[in-house]
């Protein structure tokens, strides 16, 4: 945490290891957690969503789904949204 701490403050070096710092945060979800709620001070927004981006990408890449897959998963999140819940339990009272 002091080391990501330490990159945050220096741009360039953030630059040039924010690829390394994720690659460690997948790794470790916990440690992604504590690292995000850290980031989430005004003066580390653009570090922020740099990483974060690079984590989606690459959680994207290693994750992805085929179409028959995908349509599924959305059609699950859709059942799972609350507006989508709450409608359903008015229809069926």
């Amino acid at each position: 945490l002091i080391l990501v701490n330490e990159y945050c403050a220096n741009e360039e070096l953030f630059d040039k290891e924010s690829v390394k710092i994720s690659d460690l945060l997948i790794q470790d979800i916990q440690l992604y957690a504590l690292v995000d709620e850290m980031l989430k001070e005004d003066k580390y927004q653009v570090q922020h969503t740099i990483l974060k981006g690079i984590i989606k990408r690459k959680y994207d890449e290693a994750y992805s789904l085929n179409s028959e897959d995908r349509i599924l998963l959305e059609y699950q999140e859709r059942l799972l949204e609350p507006s989508y819940m709450s409608f359903s339990n008015k229809k069926f009272k």
